[in-house]
């Protein structure tokens, strides 16, 4: 359960706060953030659909499926680093870019995660733990977002940007 609440918090991040995000740390008007904001969520379902996607690929080359997703959970986490540059990104267009592979990224990585209940165990224990992941994510997403809160305002948006991009590798690593 600690590797799904980890591989969430990112996925967390962008999903509460990205408005807020354009708004304070890419200086934009709440109107105009809007303009954008609708964006990352799109690339988080097309970042789904390419995570099932890629571990359907390697399954249908004769990996096995658990050993399929967890390769494609390490390729997600290892490109969610990119995270970690979005501080760095000067204009809206390119801050809405970096958040959007953010996502893509860490929903591919989750579509996975969750799915290897269902190869591991029979339905009825893959069910249980599948209940299991959603409600870690949702303690993680309770326990987590206020201390994003409160480093925000105390150092703003990127300590917890760049820490926010090490946490698929971290979920990877449990």
């Amino acid at each position: 359960m600690a590797a799904n609440a980890l591989s969430m918090v990112l996925y967390s991040f962008w999903t509460n706060w990205t408005t807020l995000y354009l708004v304070d740390a890419a200086g934009l008007s709440l109107v105009r953030a809007a303009w954008f904001a609708w964006i990352p969520p799109l690339f988080a379902a097309f970042g789904g659909l390419a995570g099932g996607w890629l571990s359907m690929r390697w399954m249908r080359a004769g990996i096995e499926a658990l050993a399929a997703r967890r390769r494609a959970c390490g390729v997600c986490a290892a490109a969610a680093l990119s995270t970690a540059a979005i501080p760095l990104l000067s204009s809206p267009w390119w801050t809405t870019a970096g958040i959007s592979l953010s996502l893509f990224c860490v929903a591919a990585f989750s579509v996975n995660m969750y799915t290897m209940p269902l190869d591991a165990f029979a339905g009825a224990r893959a069910a249980f733990t599948v209940s299991l992941l959603v409600s870690s994510y949702g303690f993680m997403q309770a326990t987590v977002s206020p201390a994003f809160g409160a480093v925000i305002d105390r150092y703003g948006y990127s300590p917890v940007v760049v820490v926010c991009a090490f946490t698929p590798i971290a979920a990877g690593a449990c």
